[in-house]
């Protein structure tokens, strides 16, 4: 399946009343965008992909499965420079991977191209 947006929003004004990230302006507009992953890739290319997205990627979380472990699905998410990974069984309620990010003045073009460059493997 080609991979394309699934989705794009503007969330509300986000005040860092409640959170800090001292890179960004108090008054700005936070993104997400929302792009769907092949059905199993790399954990090593999708880790490295999680590990260069742009400052402007305050958040990253979604679906993922594994070549490597492809029975299983994680739920994974990135704040700041931590990434963790929740396995979630081989069948969860939903079952399209797919990644999120969240940030001001996302580059959506970069982002969409990194999750592009997750290469598919063969339909299992």
């Amino acid at each position: 399946r080609p991979l394309q947006p699934a989705a794009h929003a503007c969330s509300e004004s986000c005040r860092h009343d409640h959170h800090a990230h001292p890179d960004h302006h108090a008054d700005h507009h936070f993104t997400s965008c929302e792009y769907l992953l092949p059905e199993t890739v790399s954990e090593k290319s999708f880790r490295a992909m999680l590990g260069s997205l742009p400052p402007e990627v305050i958040r990253a979380k979604g679906l993922v499965r594994f070549e490597s472990q492809p029975d299983e699905f994680f739920v994974f998410q990135k704040l700041d420079e931590d990434v963790q990974f929740f396995p979630v069984g081989p069948a969860p309620k939903i079952r399209t991977p797919l990644t999120l990010f969240i940030g001001p003045r996302l580059p959506e073009e970069l982002l969409q191209r990194a999750v592009a460059g997750l290469q598919a493997s063969a339909p299992l």
